[in-house]
């Protein structure tokens, strides 16, 4: 079983409206700002929706039943990668000039 959505989680929509099927934000990624149960109407078809409710902090709310929650890499988690990349001393090396 996936894990709640809380703040702070990247989610991504995966469903359509259940008002009205408006799809067009199907896709969309965005960090969960705050979990909310306030009534809300849907930006397509003015229906007044009352279940819980993830903010995406420009404004707009996403019901839960449309969203999931992408995990965190695990090695990123608990690994750290401390490397060094040699660069050109100028731009020109880059386009081969010498």
């Amino acid at each position: 079983m996936s894990e709640l959505i809380k703040d702070g989680d990247l989610v991504a929509i995966i469903r359509p409206t259940p008002c009205c099927g408006g799809d067009a934000s199907v896709g969309r990624v965005f960090t969960a700002s705050r979990l909310s149960r306030e009534p809300f109407r849907c930006k397509v078809c003015s229906a007044v929706c009352v279940a819980y409710s993830v903010w995406d902090g420009h404004g707009d709310y996403y019901l839960v039943s449309r969203l999931q929650r992408i995990p965190d890499f695990p090695e990123l988690k608990d690994e750290r990668h401390d490397e060094t990349i040699d660069l050109p001393k100028f731009a020109g090396e880059l386009l081969g000039y010498r």
